[in-house]
């Protein structure tokens, strides 16, 4: 990606572990996928090439989706993909319930703090599905607690980030 893009990409190891237990909950195949902080899209576009149905980046940096919308076309997915620059929140707050995401990929920079990242799962939580899973990327040296409408699935470390499973109730 252009440095105007700064992404901190996910590991092979992390993003192969990560998909492997997606796959045993059964949370990809067919799913509608809203990757958040997308960057350069590597993991919804991991998920669609997985058989997830559809899916929707948001970034608020251009440079980043415009990288996006390359690698989109690139693979062929335009059909099934939405590109959105916009800040998170102000995503969140102006999609409409009707938005059903299966499964979520939130891996904001390791900066955003946890408190944030709480409010970013309370504001979510409109547009999933039953039973979505959400996926979250933080430095290890986080400590996700999430709203009380979600169920903690599982925590992984790899390197230095911690991937964090829950679903929605």
């Amino acid at each position: 990606p252009p440095k105007a893009c700064a992404t901190r990409p996910s590991s092979s190891r992390l993003k192969e572990g990560a998909f492997m237990y997606l796959d045993v909950l059964g949370a990809v195949e067919g799913a509608s996928v809203l990757d958040l902080y997308a960057g350069s899209g590597a993991l919804g576009l991991e998920a669609l090439s997985r058989g997830a149905q559809s899916a929707t980046f948001v970034d608020n940096a251009t440079a980043c989706t415009k990288v996006i919308v390359k690698n989109i076309e690139k693979l062929h997915y335009s059909g099934s993909t939405r590109t959105c620059t916009r800040e998170v929140f102000q995503f969140l707050s102006t999609t409409k319930n009707s938005a059903e995401f299966g499964l979520v990929f939130i891996d904001p920079p390791y900066a955003v703090s946890d408190g944030v990242v709480f409010e970013i799962l309370e504001k979510l939580r409109h547009l999933l599905s039953p039973g979505a899973v959400v996926m979250l990327e933080r430095s290890k040296f986080s400590e996700l607690t999430a709203p009380e409408n979600y169920e903690f699935l599982r925590m992984r470390v790899y390197g230095d980030s911690a991937v964090y499973f829950v679903r929605a109730q």
